[in-house]
């Protein structure tokens, strides 16, 4: 939990956000839906949306399944 918040916190800061993904990587916690979302959300907002696609690719690879929140 602490580092969803973490990654939607940072949200408006993407290296900043990546890091705090990787940092959850690291501890080997898995990422969630929600954490997902939260990264999808901000390559929609900042960044090419070649960057959201492969967050979305590289969830269901990781056996993530997308919700409602992902699709909007």
């Amino acid at each position: 939990m602490f580092y969803n918040y973490k990654v939607m916190h940072y949200v408006r800061k993407m290296k900043k956000a990546e890091q705090w993904f990787l940092r959850m990587q690291d501890a080997r916690l898995k990422p969630t839906v929600v954490t997902c979302n939260s990264m999808i959300h901000m390559c929609a907002q900042w960044a090419p949306l070649e960057k959201g696609e492969r967050w979305f690719r590289w969830m269901q690879a990781e056996g993530i399944r997308p919700d409602v929140v992902t699709y909007n």
